[in-house]
């Protein structure tokens, strides 16, 4: 009888922790509802640098409503620097933005970029002032277009999707 308790107070500790502790956030916001669409990208140039992409979109609908993504730059030291201070400089005007979090390290010959953004709590005002819209050049031409991914405060997962996509990344569901 001991025996029989004690496996099934093992069996239950061992459930909670494999279930509670265990769990990924990708699991849990597919959980919640959300569905998840993965674009990555990678540019080698054996010469000087290699960048390694990854934006996790998690949407409902044709809305995003969290987005975590790395970027990682493998190069020697002197590169890595630049690239660092020109990250700095970009995510400097979201350090004060609540539900914006960026992390910037270098691990080894490496620098990772880490942003991960909840767009169902952030303030979309202020997140559209900060972020100007992006100019592609159009296809054949010169000419260059403005390019938005929000409307009525929120964030489009088809728009998101096409602008990743013509910057080279490669976007699955």
């Amino acid at each position: 009888m001991k025996k029989c308790i004690l496996l099934v107070i093992c069996i239950c500790l061992l459930c909670f922790v494999t279930t509670a502790c265990g769990s990924s956030n990708n699991k849990s916001k597919v959980k919640s509802g959300y569905k998840v669409m993965n674009c990555t990208r990678l540019v080698e140039n054996s010469e000087i640098s290699k960048t390694d992409m990854n934006y996790e979109l998690y949407y409902k609908g044709n809305y995003v409503m969290e987005m975590h993504s790395v970027e990682k730059i493998t190069a020697e030291e002197e590169i890595l620097n630049k690239y660092k201070t020109a990250y700095e400089n970009s995510y400097s005007k979201y350090k004060d933005l609540k539900y914006y979090n960026h992390k910037l390290e270098i691990k080894d010959d490496t620098l990772i970029s880490t942003v991960d953004i909840d767009y169902t709590k952030i303030d979309m005002d202020k997140l559209e002032q900060l972020e100007s819209s992006v100019e592609l050049k159009e296809e054949g031409n010169d000419k260059k277009t403005k390019y938005s991914v929000y409307k009525d405060g929120k964030v489009l997962l088809d728009k998101v999707k096409d602008l990743y996509e013509k910057l080279g990344a490669n976007c699955k569901k």
